[in-house]
Formats: structure tokens, sequence, C-alpha cells
């Protein structure tokens, strides 16, 4: 079929607007496409119930904090890098399961936070410690505020109710202790620790069969710590004597103590023991054993080894009183003395050697005044108010040569 002719000016002049059109913005079919597509896929993807698809390495965390269950998307590594990611913040007690270096190793992993709080651990002995812990266990916050347990020890946590009538806010943890016996059994001694209360019950504890007579102390005896029990077979008599330990004394000398200062550091104590016999039919004693019921403690003695200056700072007039100096020659005494010596009854002359409080020359000389002529200032001064008497006529004499010398 021909066309007329003004109809094919009229697609000529269209043709040529679309190639204008084109020419001038060549991107706009293109984007147009793509939106369009993107639009369909939409629509498919509500009417045929399709799903995203998660990146590969994303995961689901659930964490459990501060009483609550969350859930978090992470692509973190590992737990610390997930709760930094996440801001959460732990304190130093805190405790987080698992560690905080694990991988996150799972598409569904679990993650606990137990934050730290603060718990009273009271002793049975009144000792009381407050401690902050993230712990569940109650040995383990007793062991968190710094008590050493025993595992025969019970601990356990008391119900809030009670503990607010103890005035105490929050959890309180208590120890129960469980006392130190050693048991002798059939001739073999075991270190235990126990809750019995009496000797029978500590026998049915452990299951041992007794008698009235096989059993020492007796059945109804109230254990106390350290108490040592000894059971024998059923139907045979046993007996006990006790006998001291003498202890030992130990000298320690401390240079940081003066010579002649002494010092009880131990007092010590004896020991005790126990034999235990086992009666024969004809009345004769067996002896079984032989078991400490405690030791022996050693008396520690320090003595001191520290050479003191012993510069005089008393009455020194009394002092020279009582070496025989006249009171009207204390002045010049203690002149030459304090000048000489500085009332130092151990100065030494490092280049001359002389000694003592008048420095004599040599120092022995000094002993015929004194057997302690090293240390004593009575026995010194008497062997200078000699000395000044014989050499200088006195000691108004000896200070006058003093004076003018500058030795004497």
């Amino acid at each position: 079929m021909k066309l007329s002719t003004p109809k094919k000016h009229a697609m000529r002049h269209a043709a040529r607007i679309k190639k204008s059109f084109n020419d001038r913005h060549p991107f706009v079919v293109p984007f147009v496409t793509l939106l369009a597509l993107i639009f369909l896929s939409g629509v498919g993807f509500l009417i045929f119930g399709g799903q995203t698809v998660e990146p590969s390495d994303s995961k689901v965390v659930r964490i459990y904090i501060d009483g609550e269950n969350r859930i978090i998307p992470t692509r973190a590594s590992t737990v610390r890098e997930m709760l930094d990611r996440a801001d959460i913040y732990l304190g130093d007690q805190d405790l987080v399961e698992p560690s905080l270096d694990s991988p996150i190793s799972s598409q569904e992993f679990n993650v606990n936070v137990y934050r730290a709080r603060p718990v009273t651990v009271v002793d049975e002995n009144g000792k009381r410690v407050i401690a902050k812990t993230a712990e569940t266990s109650p040995a383990t916050m007793a062991k968190r505020a710094g008590f050493d347990l025993y595992p025969e020890d019970i601990v356990a946590v008391v119900e809030p109710d009670k503990s607010l009538d103890q005035g105490v806010l929050g959890t309180q943890v208590t120890i129960n202790r469980a006392v130190p016996v050693k048991m002798n059994l059939y001739g073999t001694t075991y270190d235990i620790r126990t809750h019995a209360t009496t000797v029978e019950d500590l026998a049915k504890e452990r299951n041992i069969s007794f008698d009235d007579k096989s059993v020492l102390p007796a059945p109804k005896t109230a254990l106390k710590p350290n108490d040592v029990v000894f059971i024998t077979q059923p139907g045979k008599q046993i007996i006990s004597s006790e006998e001291a330990i003498q202890n030992k004394e130990e000298t320690i000398f401390d240079t940081g103590m003066a010579v002649g200062q002494t010092e009880v550091r131990t007092e010590g104590s004896v020991g005790r023991k126990a034999i235990v016999y086992e009666l024969t039919a004809d009345g004769r004693k067996v002896a079984l054993n032989e078991v400490i019921i405690s030791q022996p403690v050693t008396r520690v003695v320090v003595k001191g080894k520290k050479v003191t200056t012993p510069i005089y700072v008393g009455d020194k007039s009394a002092v020279m009183s009582a070496a025989g100096i006249a009171p009207e020659d204390h002045f010049y005494a203690n002149s030459i003395i304090t000048k000489e010596s500085g009332w130092n009854a151990t100065a030494r002359n490092k280049s001359s050697g002389a000694y003592g409080l008048c420095q004599a020359l040599p120092g022995t000389k000094m002993a015929s005044a004194g057997g302690d002529w090293e240390t004593n200032p009575v026995t010194q001064l008497k062997w200078c108010n000699s000395y000044a008497n014989a050499r200088h006529k006195g000691w108004q004499g000896a200070y006058n040569f003093w004076q003018v010398n500058r030795w004497w």
C-alpha cells in the first residue's frame, strides 16, 4: 500500500523528532528501562513470596544481658568485636561466656553477659568481706572475696528476706566451716574435715562400725577442732596415754638490733602426742600407734649484733662524779672530753688510733680501770682522771695544756 504524500511527510517528521531526542538524551531510554526492570522484580518478589539473600559473612547473635535477650545481626569475627560494635560496655569484674576472644563460629551464636554486683561473704568466725563479682556459684563468690575453702566447707546463698533482716542489701553468702579432725582408723591416721558434732556422728558419717570399747574418746564426746579420734575393730578395747613433746630454742642474731638487746620473737610451746594401746585378753598393752596431737613450737630468741655509738647525753656531772672526778673539776673535764670525743665512748681517731672519751692512745691503756673499758663511760673516766692527775697534776692543768696545744 502506498502512502499518501501528507502521511509520508508526517512519518519523516516524527522520525526526525525521535532521532533529534535520542541525540540530545542518549541515557534516558536505558535508565527508564532499568527502573522498569527493578519495579517488575519487586512485584514478582511480593507476589511469589521470594526472600532476600543475606551476605554469607553475616551472623545472628543471641545475647543475654541485663535480664533480657537481644538479637544482634553482626559480621564481627569475635565476641569482643561484636560487643564493641554493639556499644555494650563491660566493667572490670563483668563475666562473658564464651570468652571475649572466642570466634563467632556459627550462623546462630549465643553469648551471656553477667554484670558484677556487690556480694557480702560472711565466715562463721565473724569475718565479713564485701566484694564485687559476676560469679554465680556461692563457692566461687567466696573465693573471689579472698576466702580459702576446703571441699567439706558448706557455702550457700542466704535468702533475700533473711539478708534484709540482717541489714545486708544484695546477695549474701555464708561459709559453714568443717571441723579439722585427726582420725586414727585401725592404726592409720587420716586428716579429715567434718560437720559431725560428736565422735559417734563422725563414725556414722564415715560408715564405720564400732562399739563403746573400740572408740576413743567416748562416742558421745563433742568434737573440737584438731581432736584425735581412735577407732579400732569392734570387740577390741583401746586405751591411750598422752605425753609432752619438748620444743627447741633457736637464737637469731639481728644486725638491726643493738648489741645487748634481746627479744623473744616467738614464745614457743611444748607439743602433745597420744600413744594408743590395744588391750589383749591377758591384759597386755600392745602399742597401736603414736599420733601427734599438736606440734611443738620452737622458741625464737633474737639477739642484737648492731654496734651502736654510745654518745653520752645524760647527766654528765653524775657520771663524772661516779668516776671520782671532783665537782670543781667538772668544767675542765667536760671541756676536754667534749672537744676530744664529743662524749662518744667508742670514738676512734682514724689516723692515730686514739680511742674513747679522752682519746687514750692506745685505747687498751684504759683496761687498767676495768674490763668494760671499751663501752663504759665511767670506767673510761676513771682512767682519764688518773691520767690527768699523773701527767698534768689535775684537770685544771690538763685544761690549760689543751688550750695551748689542742691535745693533752
